[in-house]
């Protein structure tokens, strides 16, 4: 706090994050500025949530904002390589991230979960089990609530569950998880990141200052996170559907079973679990590595895995209709996601895919698609990327519609009894709709309407 106080600092992007980072500042004593690109018409309502006092500048980034501060603070969204952040840090200005800043006030244990896909699965998992038994929590980062906006609530909390993005690991210093946790890694967002070798970069600081004393949870069966087992200095606990692992949570004759300091016991028999909890099974036992850990037993981590019942715009049933089933997983915005997707099912799939490209690599989908996917529906600015990718699938009907409507009418149109209509875009939402959640409510709304 004392370190804060009568310091300029500038927090850059008026999202949620931003408007938390300086929320926080300005009740430490700091001198806060708050700069976005966009315009007033577009960040009233953000405007209004800030606390008084703050300075406000809107329509882009000034050199005086930035180089004549003492600590500038970037929301996720804001890239840390923009030429005005390299000219500042070679004036000598310090630029972190907004979950560095909350980490500073951090009192409690921090798990931190990662990942190219599952994250807020995962991150919901856990917490459900910590408290199944009992413990005191606060959950946030990129799931909810930005950490800046809890830090008042932290004080005497057993744990803090974090989702953390790519976007948030670029600009953390001190950041340091008692509990790390590394999903999967596959290529995402190469966009904004440039290549696969910096977007695993980035996903490698979530263990950069972890020490002996602190545990990494990898999954053994992504070739890329198996890899990362042999670096860093914390405690590797693995997850595996394939094989038995030394220590971590493995299947074993259609049970879950938990390996842990010398120790085995079964958490659950497959055949009790629901499709939901089966279909995200790779995030249920990363869920119980980490809460196994925190000495939750395997009785509550039973009952919690039990009673999941899977998120919103992730694999989420939405309606059956004269037999054909839709499932709404708009949150599949990359081609990892899509492939998990797709191979969850057993029925025939009608695909819908498409929006804005992430300058993703669309050709892995071709295996998973000839085995299970009968049509392709295509809709968005990628379709024609998409279908280039595709075109060499002898067999593979492929439709192109010019919006998520003719999308889902064309499928059921096409849909027999017994197949699957699943929304797995593979791409961001904004060419069409604000996010991926404004997407996936759409289209629920016109599945309810057929």
């Amino acid at each position: 706090m004392d370190l804060l106080k009568n310091k300029r600092i500038t927090v850059v992007g008026l999202a949620k994050s931003g408007i938390a980072a300086a929320n926080l500042l300005s009740g430490m004593g700091s001198i806060v500025t708050i700069t976005d690109i966009r315009g007033e018409k577009d960040l009233g309502e953000d405007i209004r949530r800030l606390n008084k006092g703050i300075t406000v500048r809107l329509g882009g980034h000034s050199e005086e904002d930035i180089l004549g501060v003492d600590l500038v603070v970037a929301s996720p969204g804001v890239d840390m390589g923009i030429p005005l952040f390299e000219k500042a840090r070679d004036t000598g200005v310090h630029i972190i991230s907004e979950v560095e800043l909350a980490y500073l006030f951090a009192e409690s244990p921090l798990i931190a979960v990662t990942g190219t896909n599952g994250k807020t699965t995962t991150t919901s998992l856990i917490a459900d089990i910590l408290l199944e038994g009992g413990k005191d929590i606060v959950i946030g980062g990129n799931i909810g609530f930005p950490l800046s906006e809890k830090v008042s609530e932290w004080r005497g909390k057993d744990f803090i569950v974090a989702e953390i993005s790519s976007f948030q690991l670029e600009g953390i210093e001190k950041f340091r998880p008692y509990i790390g946790v590394i999903l999967n890694i596959t290529p995402d967002h190469l966009d904004r990141h440039g290549d696969f070798n910096e977007y695993i970069n980035l996903k490698k600081r979530i263990y950069m200052n972890q020490t002996e004393e602190d545990y990494l949870v990898l999954s053994y069966d992504d070739p890329i996170t198996y890899c990362l087992s042999f670096e860093g200095k914390a405690r590797k606990l693995m997850f595996s559907t394939v094989e038995e692992v030394d220590e971590g949570v493995f299947i074993k004759k259609g049970e879950i079973i938990l390996r842990l300091d010398g120790s085995e016991e079964k958490i659950s028999l497959l055949s009790d679990l629901g499709a939901d909890v089966i279909r995200n099974i790779d995030n249920v036992m990363a869920a119980a590595i980490v809460c196994a850990v925190c000495r939750m037993d395997a009785d509550v981590i039973r009952r919690a895995i039990s009673g999941f019942k899977g998120l919103e715009h992730r694999t989420e049933f939405v309606r059956e209709v004269e037999g054909i089933t839709f499932i709404n997983d708009s949150k599949a915005t990359n081609v990892g996601a899509v492939i998990r997707s797709v191979q969850s099912f057993d029925w025939p799939i009608l695909l819908i895919a498409g929006g804005r490209d992430k300058e993703n690599d669309y050709s892995p989908l071709k295996e998973v698609i000839k085995k299970k996917v009968k049509r392709l529906i295509l809709f968005g600015e990628a379709k024609d990327k998409i279908k280039s990718a595709m075109d060499d699938l002898d067999g593979l009907i492929i439709v192109e519609v010019d919006s998520l409507k003719g999308a889902v009418d064309t499928a059921f149109s096409m849909a027999a009894h017994g197949d699957v209509v699943l929304l797995s875009p593979a791409c961001a939402s904004f060419d069409m709709f604000r996010d991926y959640e404004d997407r996936g409510n759409r289209f629920k709304e016109i599945v309810k309407c057929l």
